[in-house]
């Protein structure tokens, strides 16, 4: 009877134990999900914030549902009162206050306010108390389960020590005893991997949303860093909208005066006797008419063409460009080498955009040749079947292979801060786009850089009527 006393006992602790061991299991699964629940809600809310999507907000609504039946199961699961528990639940309150401010913010229209308080770090500091608050609260449950396992585990061997005295009033006796034993130390065997494999794992999960938590904090600042530059790209392409302006009509206001000084100075040579005098007239009508053909090239370049089948010749639009370029070269001391044969037909293309076009490539090459101590620009063209390829390189150091699928992308530059605005090279294939052609990086085996301009022929009967044009406009 006491043998089997003692077994009744020992089983009853088991039971008690096995009931400990599912209530902290449970409770700690608990934990984890309102940890979880309050993970998903911020990180909508972040969703929120960066895409204005209403339905990054639905695990903010579901937590908001969810988080007090979570919480009232937490207290319910405490067999004893767990003072941390209030604290737990008076930072989960603050946090989803937080949250509904934030998204308020952005609901009302002010973004701006919303992102502020956001990097203003208040939340992540609720989430961090949080994080360490639900630890401490899983510490307490794996202690309750250690003093559970302690206090069987004395018991256990008291049973034995009581069995071993009892094992002279029978052999049977004994033998039945060490059978139960066995039976339940391997019993509290499993039971104790199995706390410590979920204990594992638990911990494995909160390593994960921690690093996924600090991944969405820095895409969030990444994110918001891209915004800020593109906003500073766009005005300043406005910027250089405005001053394409200004150039057009500063290049008009130019060529009225300079149309009277032409007349003037050819009058005098006209009525000058003097042989001398009229060298010095003509050296300054040469003068003159230099700037004349400055002026028109820049109203060339900023005079945005209407037709889209316009047809022109590669090497005076070339050599319309070179004018333009022509003092970079002098000032940079660069020796550029020409070659463009006479006999190229027309191309289809926009006048002024080809200009801009070769022109943007140009300055690319004189920025490129800018360190090299022999500096050299080449272009030259060529006839490939029904295209006419224009090619523009130079001896600097080459494009770097991780930047080559970059250079046509919009405000994309390799070039120091305030010395490239990312736009030419994209408004470059643009333009040619337009005029049905394409521009792009040609490889070179050797160092250096070659760009690629290709234009597609005009046909003769569209040839003759530009020709025609260009003739009643004169």
């Amino acid at each position: 009877m006491l043998v089997a006393w003692l077994a009744w006992m020992q089983y009853q602790q088991s039971e008690t134990a096995y009931e400990l061991r599912l209530t902290a299991t449970e409770t700690t699964q608990r934990a984890n999900a309102l940890l979880s629940s309050m993970k998903d809600a911020e990180t909508g809310q972040r969703g929120y914030l960066l895409t204005g999507d209403e339905a990054f907000l639905a695990p903010y609504r579901t937590a908001l549902k969810e988080v007090p039946t979570q919480l009232q199961l937490l207290h319910h699961l405490m067999k004893e009162p767990y003072p941390r528990l209030d604290v737990l639940t008076r930072l989960v309150n603050a946090k989803l206050a937080d949250l509904g401010e934030t998204i308020a913010l952005a609901q009302q229209g002010d973004a701006r306010s919303a992102v502020i308080r956001l990097q203003g770090g208040v939340g992540r500091d609720i989430v961090d108390e949080l994080r360490a608050e639900v630890e401490q609260f899983l510490v307490h449950e794996r202690s309750l389960l250690v003093q559970s396992e302690s206090s069987h585990n004395t018991a256990r061997y008291q049973l034995l020590a009581w069995m071993v005295l009892l094992s002279l009033l029978g052999v049977l006796a004994s033998v039945t005893a060490a059978l139960v034993v066995n039976r339940q130390a391997k019993a509290r065997l499993q039971a104790q991997e199995l706390a410590k494999a979920l204990a594992v794992e638990k911990s494995a999960v909160l390593e994960r949303l921690a690093s996924h938590l600090r991944a969405d904090d820095l895409q969030a600042q990444k994110q918001y860093h891209e915004n800020m530059e593109a906003r500073a790209h766009m005005v300043l392409a406005e910027k250089m909208s405005s001053i394409g302006t200004m150039v057009g009509g500063v290049a008009h206001e130019i060529n009225n005066p300079l149309m009277g000084l032409l007349s003037y100075v050819e009058f005098v040579r006209d009525k000058t006797t003097d042989a001398k005098s009229v060298q010095v007239l003509d050296d300054a009508l040469h003068e003159i008419h230099r700037i004349k053909k400055i002026v028109q090239n820049m109203l060339v370049f900023v005079r945005p063409d209407k037709a889209a089948t316009d047809s022109g010749s590669v090497a005076q639009v070339a050599q319309q460009a070179l004018n333009l370029f022509a003092g970079e070269l002098k000032k940079h001391d660069i020796t550029l080498a020409v070659d463009l044969p006479d006999n190229l037909p027309m191309v289809r293309c926009h006048s002024g955009g080809l200009q801009q076009v070769l022109l943007n490539l140009l300055l690319n090459a004189r920025d490129a040749v800018a360190e090299q101590a022999d500096k050299r620009i080449r272009i030259w063209a060529e006839q490939v079947d029904a295209d006419i390829h224009l090619h523009i390189s130079d001896n600097g150091p080459g494009v770097a292979n991780g930047v080559r699928d970059k250079l046509f992308t919009p405000f994309f530059t390799t070039k120091a801060v305030g010395k490239g605005t990312g736009l030419g090279l994209a408004v470059s294939r643009q333009l040619m786009e337009q005029m049905g052609g394409a521009v792009y990086l040609e490889n070179l085996p050797a160092a250096g850089t070659s760009f690629c301009i290709a234009m597609k022929v005009a046909n003769s009967l569209e040839g003759d009527k530009q020709n025609d044009k260009r003739n009643s406009r004169d």
